[in-house]
């Protein structure tokens, strides 16, 4: 029942980027190394660094692997099995007209996998629409070049209920014994 109750709690980010510098995210060499499971928009499951998602377009910048990276570490680092979570990369039919990439966290339920958490390119498409639809320029000074910029966005989100849904499943159902973090 809380995959479609008619009330919920969302958490939302929004994290704006110059596009001139959407691929210089200081922290990706840490990272870029990193291997998660994935099931790719072909239906292909397999464990991939997050530099070969972004060779193959899975992400198409470095911001977006960054959030969605540290996204997944939380969820780790609470307490949540591996085993029990992968990325999933949205098929381009069900790709938002929004959406430059999507990319979600899904967990390994009784039920199947779903969806838990939620990342989304969103390139320049919201602040571009704002513009065109409200004639106001949407424009930001960068201090850093002394220019105004149209932002790109990249969105995360996830539902409180889910990722406590989660922080059960696998603390009652979880075989601790068996896991090598």
């Amino acid at each position: 029942f809380l995959f479609r109750s008619r009330e919920f709690e969302q958490m939302e980010m929004q994290f704006f980027i110059n596009p001139e510098k959407i691929n210089d995210c200081p922290a990706y060499e840490d990272f870029k190394d990193k291997k998660i499971k994935i099931l790719d928009a072909d239906k292909n499951e397999e464990i991939l660094s997050i530099a070969e998602m972004l060779r193959r377009k899975i992400f198409k910048n470095k911001w977006h692997a960054y959030w969605l990276y540290y996204s997944y570490l939380w969820f780790l680092s609470l307490g949540i099995s591996p085993e029990n979570l992968r990325l999933r990369e949205h098929e381009k039919n069900e790709l938002a007209h929004y959406a430059n990439s999507a990319v979600d966290i899904e967990y390994n339920f009784p039920m199947g996998w779903k969806e838990i958490f939620g990342s989304h390119d969103r390139a320049q498409f919201d602040l571009s629409q704002h513009e065109k639809f409200s004639k106001r320029d949407m424009g930001v000074f960068d201090e850093e070049s002394k220019k105004k910029i149209l932002p790109c966005v990249i969105e995360s989100s996830f539902g409180v209920e889910r990722a406590f849904l989660v922080f059960m499943f696998d603390s009652f159902f979880y075989d601790k014994s068996k896991d090598n973090i």
